[in-house]
């Protein structure tokens, strides 16, 4: 178990939702498709799939003469292996204007999230949930398969990034003393939602929760979210972060979130996400 953080201020709280992501990144470099580059300037990592969230770029830290050489070398490395690159910038980002950099040489801004945090100590456990309605941690292959179809077709992505899904997350494991949580919803026995725990950088962070489209509105995000938070506070955790959507803002708000900081999302298409289509989850 890393160190576990308890500071609350707003300094260490931002500090803990980029490193919590920051880690992440770096937790795919047990993947063999993925090749993960870390240094003190830059932190990506790159992979053979054509999808933008696989390709991802951040932690960035160099100066601004740095900037025409490092970004047109992630080009080249986008281009070269045929894939979208996405280009995150949170509050740590340097320098501070990398996001006009970004635009003018080719990436498109598509949004900002909200960075959350929580005192996992403080969140109520009382729900109102569907009848019928079950959650539980998975750990065996069928199991993840059925996980990583739930998180795609929530958010309407092709059947290659479900694939992909499912290699990358079978391949780093979800063992009883893995850092990495996975969480299934099933409603009168179908999986109808799905949610992630990552323990790093000492705080709880909380990932793709997803529920399917006719099951929405009635409390099931807000259960699939509840669950990692009380395996992480049951094991010792007393922070827990996220990256919120704008469709998970107000779940997240209801179970005691607050909004602390943004992160910019930058995305290079490249031919292939031209002729695909992409999405960011």
């Amino acid at each position: 178990m890393n160190q576990i953080l308890a500071d609350l201020s707003e300094v260490a709280l931002i500090n803990a939702i980029e490193t919590n992501l920051f880690e992440l990144i770096k937790f795919k470099s047990l993947w063999p498709r993925a090749e993960v580059h870390d240094d003190p300037d830059l932190l990506w990592c790159l992979t053979d799939v054509p999808f933008p969230s696989f390709n991802s770029v951040m932690r960035a830290q160099f100066p601004p003469e740095q900037v025409e050489t490092i970004i047109q070398g992630i080009i080249n490395r986008g281009k070269l292996r045929n894939v979208p690159i996405l280009w995150c910038t949170t509050q740590s980002t340097r320098p501070s204007t990398l996001g006009k950099d970004l635009i003018a040489r080719g990436f498109i801004f598509t949004g900002e999230d909200p960075g959350m945090a929580v005192d996992l100590w403080k969140v109520e456990e009382q729900l109102q949930i569907p009848v019928g309605f079950t959650v539980g941690q998975i750990h065996d292959t069928e199991a993840l398969k059925t996980w990583c179809q739930i998180i795609c077709s929530g958010c309407e992505l092709p059947d290659f990034v479900t694939d992909a899904f499912f290699d990358l997350y079978n391949s780093v494991g979800s063992g009883t003393n893995s850092c990495m949580k996975f969480f299934l919803g099933l409603l009168k026995g179908e999986p109808v939602a799905a949610s992630m725990l990552f323990l790093g950088a000492g705080v709880a962070g909380i990932y793709n929760v997803v529920t399917t489209p006719e099951t929405r509105g009635q409390g099931i995000g807000t259960a699939m979210t509840l669950a990692p938070i009380l395996e992480a506070r049951g094991i010792g955790y007393r922070i827990g972060v996220l990256t919120s959507s704008e469709m998970g803002f107000g779940v997240y708000r209801r179970l005691g979130f607050q909004e602390i900081c943004k992160s910019g999302n930058y995305e290079w298409s490249g031919k292939m996400t031209e002729e695909k289509g992409s999405a960011n989850i």
